[in-house]
């Protein structure tokens, strides 16, 4: 970085052609130096101004984790507004040329001011950028931040603390869950001032047959004992974002400590902790068959003759039954019965009979594919479909985590008693 540039001027001179490089096979890349170290320590000290926030998350209290984060309020620090809105045209380019290759038809526009438009006439109108807060112990659950119609694809973070001289520990984790494969973590290193860019979600890779998803989480290792460090986020999205970070920031902890305690709207939470339960039983069950050679997926005996290429088929099946009959639970009708087909195990057997045909290969890609489609769905879906134990809420679950569940243990148990694991 170069003393004595603006922050626009400092995001235009970097290397954008080898961000969206390393963003295309790393799935993240890392800003040396956006921010220099004065204003690393200014952004950090408005921690203790209650004033300059419009809400403060005790992340312990919602299961994401230990630690603190605070929303800022309008009008946001100049440091934040400039450099979210230098850095969106750029991320904007990125996010278009993804949403292409995956056959989504979402386009963002150039300008970051015209996509705030898009997002406040949606009724997103509260501002996102967040800054975070950790202690000794504590840490960042594996996350993702979906939250509104409208997201932004891409993230950023960045380090307002000095490693090894502020904290130690406390490192940006990023897990990508490859389909057909173990997941993979990646630590990213970071200095004071460095920003990271990430997915919010999923990120496409081309494989050969054609582009897919991968699914990716973030979150921030335990903190070392008698460590701190605090961690920012202000995100190119004007939608509610949750325990983590859209782009943002990390600095040394103060000794003062808001006591100012707000509370986001309670839909908010509700679609999150779905999401994350959604999240966690979807990462169990895809691992519950992770390893297994293609002659043991396909080989029968799992749950009665059923295979575990069944089983992937048999999920499939009723996360597209979700995606049919969840948008006439919203607009006020009733799902079909199945009892006009035999009742549910009638279904279940004629489905299983008309999927056993597919190849292994295009099963699994049905199944990536469906939960994509499903996820992109949910984001989509209003907060207030999620408050309480809606019909909407109670036939997602039945449909997905609980149903999950269900068949992560019995390929579990399948495992131990045929294969000795």
């Amino acid at each position: 970085m170069v003393r004595g540039r603006g922050i626009t001027q400092r995001i235009a001179a970097l290397d954008w052609r080898d961000i969206a490089a390393r963003l295309d096979t790393d799935g993240y890349a890392v800003m040396g130096s956006v921010l220099c170290p004065d204003e690393c320590t200014t952004l950090a000290a408005t921690y203790a101004v209650d004033e300059r926030f419009r809400s403060r998350i005790v992340m312990a209290q919602h299961g994401f984790g230990r630690g603190e984060y605070k929303y800022f309020a309008y009008p946001l620090p100049h440091v934040i507004a400039e450099l979210r809105t230098a850095l969106y045209p750029h991320l904007a380019s990125i996010a278009n040329r993804w949403n292409e290759s995956l056959g989504t038809t979402v386009r963002y526009p150039a300008d970051h001011a015209a996509f705030l438009q898009r997002c406040h006439r949606a009724g997103q109108t509260r501002p996102t950028p967040l800054l975070l807060q950790y202690g000794a112990g504590d840490y960042n659950c594996l996350h993702q931040d979906l939250y509104g119609e409208h997201v932004f694809p891409l993230q950023v973070t960045v380090l307002l603390s000095v490693p090894g001289r502020d904290f130690t520990g406390g490192e940006f984790v990023l897990m990508e869950q490859r389909p057909r494969r173990q997941s993979r973590a990646d630590v990213v290193p970071l200095g004071q001032g460095d920003g990271v860019i990430f997915p919010v979600h999923h990120r496409p890779v081309p494989g050969t047959r054609g582009t897919y998803r991968v699914n990716l989480r973030h979150g921030v290792s335990r903190c070392a004992p008698a460590t701190a460090i605090r961690r920012a986020s202000y995100s190119t999205m004007p939608a509610e974002p949750g325990p983590g970070a859209a782009p943002g920031v990390a600095v040394p902890r103060s000794r003062q400590h808001a006591s100012r305690s707000l509370v986001i709207r309670p839909s908010t939470v509700d679609k999150q902790r779905l999401l994350i339960n959604l999240d966690r039983a979807w990462t169990a069950f895809k691992e519950s068959y992770a390893g297994l050679s293609a002659s043991r997926l396909t080989e029968p005996g799992v749950t009665g003759d059923w295979s575990v290429k069944d089983i992937l088929a048999h999920v499939t099946t009723w996360e597209g039954e979700a995606l049919t009959h969840l948008p006439l639970i919203i607009a006020g009708g009733r799902s079909p019965r199945y009892v006009r087909v035999g009742g549910i195990d009638a279904f279940n057997a004629r489905m299983t009979e008309e999927k056993r045909g597919l190849s292994l290969p295009e099963v699994l890609r049905q199944l990536d594919d469906t939960h994509g489609r499903l996820i992109d769905f949910i984001q989509r879906t209003p907060h207030a479909q999620f408050t309480g134990d809606t019909r909407f809420r109670r036939r997602l679950r039945l449909d997905t985590y609980s149903h999950y569940s269900k068949h992560a243990a019995s390929m579990r148990e399948w495992r131990a008693q045929r294969l000795g694991e």
